[in-house]
């Protein structure tokens, strides 16, 4: 029943939907993307804690990007009244 109300939930918010995933794509191709270039660019310039800092900001980046589409689906949910649909 569950996946049915999910169904059609998309079906009738499809293009809200597919911007929420499409923005949380666009965002993590720009974090790959900016975590390369600096990858790249640091080379033997970055040592130490610089590295351990850049890498744990990519880790947080990716942990957000995770959580944000979920999030944004639940806000989208609620907004839109979706636990009416539940009670049914």
């Amino acid at each position: 029943m569950l996946l049915k109300v999910l169904g059609q939930f998309v079906k009738a918010h499809f293009l809200v939907a597919v911007t929420i995933y499409l923005a949380a794509g666009v965002l993590f191709v720009t974090l790959l993307i900016a975590y390369a270039a600096a990858e790249s660019y640091g080379g033997t310039r970055l040592g130490g804690w610089r590295v351990i800092a850049l890498g744990q900001a990519y880790i947080l980046g990716r942990l957000t990007l995770r959580l944000t589409p979920g999030a944004s689906d639940v806000r989208l949910a609620q907004r839109l009244g979706v636990d009416q649909l539940l009670v049914r």
